[in-house]
């Protein structure tokens, strides 16, 4: 049970911190959480440890985040997670799973994108490291539509002249990016002492 907590408290921490990455608000005492704190107060009660805030610049733009205690999400939990995003009028989610879909939910999610309700899933094992702190990953920044447009215009480009990106990039959906989004990517260099380059996700 101990372990269980304990790799919960993890997950729920790296879910934590990714939000704060994507501009997320996310209180202190929350980030900080003790291990023993945590397990007093959600055990290992997934569905406890839903996750509810807003952007820090657009208190508007919220984004629930939830945690499946179902080995495989079928059609009606699916659903079930869909009405209380619209309950709540919140038209972003991410789904943190224990295993997968089943095949028609897994039908269901374009259906989902289509009808404007993005509803990000990741598997647990994957949220149990934040895999923009591993040594190979060079820091990504997001850029705003400002800056994107500040980078074309000073480089006399199309946005279809950058380098590409794919959405199903795990650093593009740590970050939770869409078409579009264009991300500056730095890394070291031993001879430059930084190399910056830029990317368009598709």
């Amino acid at each position: 049970m101990s372990d269980e907590v304990s790799r919960l408290w993890r997950i729920r921490k790296n879910a934590l911190t990714m939000l704060a990455n994507r501009g997320y608000l996310v209180a202190d005492e929350e980030m900080n959480k003790s291990l023993d704190a945590f397990r007093t107060e959600y055990q290992d009660v997934r569905e406890k440890m839903t996750i509810l805030t807003n952007k820090i610049d657009d208190p508007t733009d919220q984004i629930f985040v939830f945690f499946s205690s179902d080995q495989k999400i079928g059609v009606q939990q699916l659903k079930n997670y869909v009405e209380k995003m619209k309950s709540q009028k919140i038209n972003r989610g991410i789904l943190v799973v224990k295993g997968g879909f089943s095949a028609f939910a897994k039908q269901l999610l374009p259906e989902l994108t289509q009808r404007g309700i993005t509803l990000e899933h990741f598997q647990e094992p994957e949220m149990m490291i934040n895999i923009t702190d591993h040594l190979l990953v060079p820091k990504h920044e997001v850029l705003s539509k400002a800056q994107k447009n500040a980078v074309l215009k000073r480089y006399k480009l199309e946005e279809t002249q950058l380098p590409r990106i794919q959405k199903v990039d795990p650093v593009a959906r740590y970050f939770g990016l869409d078409k579009g989004h264009v991300v500056k990517i730095i890394r070291t260099s031993e001879t430059a002492g930084r190399y910056v380059t830029y990317r368009l996700v598709m």
